[in-house]
């Protein structure tokens, strides 16, 4: 029995790697983006101190790009955690947290749409 659940952890932690374009980002390591990152900074600095970003994103009619970093929270949750920087000026804006849409849809929580 033990071999079942220690072949599904490490198939959710190297599929994590994989996922996050090669860290195994968590809860505490978003705790940890929050404390570091504050309006103002650059994308560049932003991307200094978290890596490279799972995906970017524009959103013209907000003003606003966005680069997100994929996490797993408790539970266990795949969420995205974002920073959102002014088109006009590059600078960050403020952070939220999202929860994966894909794992989302796989979830019955009845927020799918078939």
């Amino acid at each position: 029995m033990k071999l079942p659940v220690a072949l599904i952890l490490t198939v959710f932690v190297v599929g994590g790697c994989a996922i996050s374009g090669g860290g195994f980002n968590t809860e505490s390591d978003v705790e940890a983006w929050t404390a570091k990152l504050r309006p103002g900074l650059t994308m560049d600095e932003v991307r200094r101190e978290l890596g490279e970003p799972y995906d970017r994103q524009r959103y013209p009619n907000l003003g606003e790009s966005v680069l997100s970093w994929f996490y797993v929270e408790h539970g266990p949750r795949h969420m995205f955690f974002n920073a959102h920087f002014d088109s006009s000026t590059g600078r960050l804006k403020h952070t939220s947290r999202t929860i994966d849409p894909a794992w989302s849809a796989t979830q019955g929580d009845g927020d799918a749409r078939p």
